[in-house]
Formats: structure tokens, sequence, C-alpha cells
């Protein structure tokens, strides 16, 4: 199922419903490493703000929940 949504996510031919709903579906599945690493590399090129805030703000959300997230602090 995680190379079919992540190819309906990475298509952007695709109706932008269409993938946002794979990315939510991706990341409620707790995905792995790689598919993470996926993500943010399509992040890179994606046009679309609604998927570019939705994707980055959930990324940063599950960091700060599994705690790989560590703030900067300033000096």
């Amino acid at each position: 199922m995680t190379p079919l949504l992540l190819s309906v996510l990475m298509n952007k031919r695709e109706r932008i419903d269409m993938r946002i709903g794979a990315f939510v579906i991706l990341r409620d599945a707790m995905p792995s490493f790689v598919v993470l690493q996926a993500i943010v590399h399509q992040l890179h090129d994606e046009h679309t703000s609604q998927l570019r805030t939705l994707a980055y703000t959930s990324l940063v959300s599950m960091a700060k929940y599994t705690g790989a997230y560590q703030q900067r602090r300033r000096l």
C-alpha cells in the first residue's frame, strides 16, 4: 500500500485532494524512515502550498512528538 500512496503523493498530475489524502494516510500509518525521507525530498520541489504546509507542519509535529526534534538555542 505504501508504494501506491507514495506514487499518488509524488504525482504532480494528480488532483491536490488525492495527493493530500495520500499524505494523510501515509502520515497516520507510522511510516518508516525511508518513506519519511522520500516525503521530505518531495517537499523540495513541491509547488502546492497546501500540501507543502501540511507536510511540513506534520513532520515537525511528528519529530517533536517522538523526541527527534531539537530546538535551536540562541546564545
